[in-house]
């Protein structure tokens, strides 16, 4: 009898004693962060509803879904015409941002838990600040431009696709213009193209390309990508 308890209490010790092996981590007991939901200004959207700062300025409030187990958010948004990104920390769903008027912005938030590499991050919404005397909006420039930035591609038979996104709180893109060559500041190569691609585009191999996408709506007015340096293999 005496046998059988010693056992037993060495195998308990064993089990209360037993210790990770080199290398593992103990589960992490925070709970996961919960999705990144935007809600206000919506995607592609003329916004109205700031309130008036000066004629060059409006604050627009900047909204999203409670984030589960997040402990703070930070708020990206970038100015489109000038490409320059605003970056603002607040514990609350909401940043009250003070904007340019007739002005296209895009925004984006990340929520962090209480360790700093426990991310979730939202989609990148875009919307319009909407000014006195405006009837019509530009464009937003075209994005997720492929190929992308430094990408390496490799051309079938000496040719690619180029592809991209436009969008407009109008809806009403008319065509796109496409600037494409070897040096930072492509030419025009292919203009008032109708869908957003263009295949078959013939390149050479082992040389660095330029390129971007100039879109225009039924109005006239134009918007400008960002220009995107690729390769071909």
């Amino acid at each position: 009898m005496k046998n059988i308890i010693f056992i037993i209490v060495v195998i308990l010790l064993s089990v209360g004693c037993k210790k990770n092996k080199p290398g593992t981590i103990d589960p992490d007991p925070v709970n996961p962060l919960g999705a990144v939901s935007l809600s206000l200004p919506e995607n592609n959207s003329i916004c109205v509803t700031g309130s008036v700062v000066s004629a060059a300025q409006s604050n627009v409030e900047l909204k999203w879904e409670t984030v589960t187990n997040a402990t703070k958010y930070v708020v990206t948004v970038k100015d489109l015409l000038t490409g320059i990104n605003s970056t603002f920390t607040t514990d609350k769903n909401l940043y009250i941002a003070t904007l340019s008027r007739n002005n296209p912005y895009a925004w984006e938030v990340v929520a962090q838990g209480v360790s700093s590499d426990k991310t979730s991050k939202s989609a990148t919404w875009k919307f319009y600040n909407a000014g006195n005397g405006i009837t019509s909006y530009s464009p937003f420039p075209a994005d997720h431009l492929i190929p992308a930035i430094n990408q390496a591609v490799t051309a079938i038979n000496g040719k690619i696709t180029l592809s991209w996104i436009g969008s407009d709180a109008d809806n009403d893109i008319l065509n796109y213009d496409i600037y494409l060559g070897t040096t930072t500041s492509p030419s025009l190569f292919k203009k008032e193209v109708l869908l957003s691609k263009l295949e078959n585009v013939e390149l050479t191999g082992k040389l660095t390309y330029y390129w971007k996408v100039i879109t225009r709506d039924k109005n006239g007015n134009t918007s400008e990508s960002d220009v995107i340096r690729f390769t071909v293999n």
